[in-house]
């Protein structure tokens, strides 16, 4: 978290917490905190969230307010994923480049699904401190450019899981792509994006905000961690099934050893 610090208010407040810490053991228990409060629910929302996408993401199938924010994204993205540069399949004129079907990519998903809250008050606190967004992550929409963009399968899959980012430059409207690992087709993958002038673009605090919590999860080895407990959830395919760490972990039998490995 100190080391991932995205300002000096985000080191400062993870200074803070860790002078407070008088012994070994309530370091471990600051750490358990903030894996189980603030890096289980963005991995396990956004693990929710893809597989429910999964089902959906045909075109014809899809509600009429996201059916027309995915035409609205190829219109403004010129049919184009601005990561890997491929082209949506069937578009007449650049048949002659890499085509595929595009995605649409949501930036952040909303922490409520039905009666489920995934961020608790201390998940809040956590990002307002650490991050100070100024998001309202309730009111995160999901039928809007300012939190989308389309893009080819590889690129959702490594947005959603964290594996990837984009972190603005000191030019408006321009991000670097940083991945973590290994990822599928890099060669396809741009060093540099700039999002069209003159059009809706993400939200800028949506882009950081996710940043932040991939560096997080990726630099500090947590989500591996958090991808196989998850795995070990397949038939629990429900918000209420995965949102509570502590529920999960003693369904598994594997609480006292994640307690254990702090």
């Amino acid at each position: 978290m100190l080391d991932c610090a995205p300002n000096s208010g985000g080191v400062r407040y993870v200074s803070s917490a860790i002078f407070t810490c008088k012994t070994s053991h309530q370091i471990s228990q600051l750490a358990l905190t903030w894996f189980a409060y603030f890096l289980w629910p963005f991995k396990a929302l956004n693990w929710y969230s893809t597989f429910v996408a999964q089902r959906t993401e045909v075109p014809e199938q899809l509600p009429l307010h996201l059916y027309n924010l995915r035409r609205q994204l190829f219109y403004q993205q010129n049919y184009r994923c601005p990561i890997s540069g491929m082209v949506e399949l069937g578009h007449p004129k650049l048949s002659s480049e890499v085509m595929c079907i595009l995605r649409t990519h949501h930036i952040l998903q909303r922490p409520i699904i039905g009666e489920i809250d995934f961020f608790e008050p201390i998940t809040r606190e956590i990002i307002h401190k650490y991050i100070n967004p100024g998001v309202d992550l309730n009111s995160v929409p999901n039928d809007d450019p300012s939190n989308a963009f389309a893009c080819e399968l590889n690129t959702d899959m490594h947005f959603s899981n964290f594996r990837m980012s984009l972190k603005a430059t000191t030019n408006a409207d321009e991000y670097t792509v940083e991945t973590y690992g290994q990822c599928l087709w890099p060669r396809y993958f741009k060093k540099v994006v700039t999002f069209k002038e003159g059009t809706l673009r993400p939200d800028p605090r949506y882009l950081h905000l996710h940043a932040c919590v991939a560096d997080v999860l990726q630099k500090s080895g947590a989500a591996r961690v958090v991808d196989h407990i998850l795995k070990c959830l397949p038939q629990r395919r429900r918000p209420a099934d995965i949102v509570d760490l502590q529920g999960v972990l003693n369904i598994l039998g594997l609480w006292y050893s994640l307690v254990a490995a702090f």
